[in-house]
């Protein structure tokens, strides 16, 4: 046929087209020879990191801290000990040996599932930081417990009395006190004191007002402190002994320390004939009811910067897990090149 003829071009043939640099014009087949192909920039070839799974390493670990923080610091440890700790012990079967027994389980099934993408990294560590953070709330909530929450309570179930006079009352009408304001003018009569040695030096002097006499009353409240006497003469400088101002006292709640300051109190008694009935023990200080009510405050404090300081470090353990793990993640099957519309799977 004469194409000129008819004013018709000759068709085109596509084998003879070069290879278009701008990708096809009417479709997206990678077959077509003038496709344009390239790898995107932002492509990795390694396996995405599951997102759940850190954001339950983050989350579960500092739940478990804030929980058994919280049991061990408080009322529940105070009054029902043992339920505290079997609940303790729960606790770490529930998460760690499931955790544990996840772990093992996943990678049984990584080493027969080469393909699967899932990795049982995960589990080991969110098994490792529920482990660690069970044990850190013991540490922190026991510490806790016994400097400020454990004297709380145990003041908190005595009685306050105010305006005492150590000469109107003998021990026995205040055996329940736990903080005692006493009246102005009351101090400590240093001139009285005693020491007694047993490994430290347990020091004692007479709470005393101006009125009182070594013959006409008992001498039943003490100011107490350690290591604060030489034990040989009447040298008690034990914390705020010359303070003037309007004091009181806070019971002594030691039990392991009592006996050896009635020991100090019967050398007292010995030394400068005076006569004691029931004594009771204070830490001389000024205001004991507002010192008793910081006690509180400072363990619900020490609870909250606990938990904010567990959530940091929380944070940065998974952080520090994700980027090593990134880097020790397998790649992914990606695809070759070898020439025009053609791409294998290795």
């Amino acid at each position: 046929m004469n194409y000129g003829a008819l004013g018709k071009q000759r068709p085109l043939d596509l084998r003879q087209m070069e290879p278009h640099p701008h990708g096809a014009p009417f479709g997206v087949s990678l077959k077509l020879p003038f496709f344009h192909t390239e790898y995107s920039t932002f492509r990795t070839n390694r396996r995405r990191l599951n997102a759940y799974a850190i954001l339950l390493n983050v989350i579960v670990p500092w739940l478990l801290f804030c929980f058994v923080f919280a049991i061990c610091s408080f009322t529940l440890r105070y009054y029902n000990p043992g339920t505290c700790f079997a609940m303790v012990a729960i606790i770490l079967l529930l998460t760690v040996g499931k955790f544990g027994f996840q772990y093992q389980l996943a990678k049984i099934r990584k080493e027969k599932e080469t393909e699967d993408e899932h990795e049982p990294m995960w589990y080991g560590f969110l098994a490792v930081c529920c482990l660690l953070a069970i044990i850190a709330g013991i540490i922190a909530g026991s510490l806790n417990f016994n400097r400020h929450m454990q004297p709380f309570y145990n003041l908190n179930h005595l009685n306050t009395f105010r305006d005492i006079d150590p000469k109107d009352y003998v021990g026995e009408q205040l055996v329940d006190a736990g903080r005692v304001n006493f009246k102005d003018g009351v101090y400590v009569d240093v001139s009285h004191s005693m020491g007694f040695r047993n490994d430290d030096t347990y020091c004692v002097a007479p709470i005393v007002s101006a009125n009182l006499s070594a013959k006409d009353n008992y001498w039943d409240f003490w100011a107490v402190g350690k290591n604060c006497c030489s034990g040989v003469q009447a040298d008690f400088h034990c914390e705020n002994y010359l303070d003037i101002r309007k004091m009181g006292g806070l019971r002594l709640l030691n039990d392991e320390d009592r006996p050896f300051y009635r020991l100090a109190v019967q050398q007292a008694e010995a030394t400068y004939k005076i006569t004691t009935h029931k004594p009771l023990f204070f830490t001389w200080m000024y205001d004991p009811i507002q010192w008793a009510q910081r006690l509180q405050s400072d363990g619900f404090l020490m609870f909250m910067y606990g938990i904010i300081t567990a959530l940091v470090i929380q944070v940065c353990l998974v952080a520090t897990a994700t980027l090593a793990y990134a880097k020790e993640m397998p790649e992914r099957p990606h695809m070759h090149h070898k020439g025009p519309g053609s791409y294998e799977n290795l």
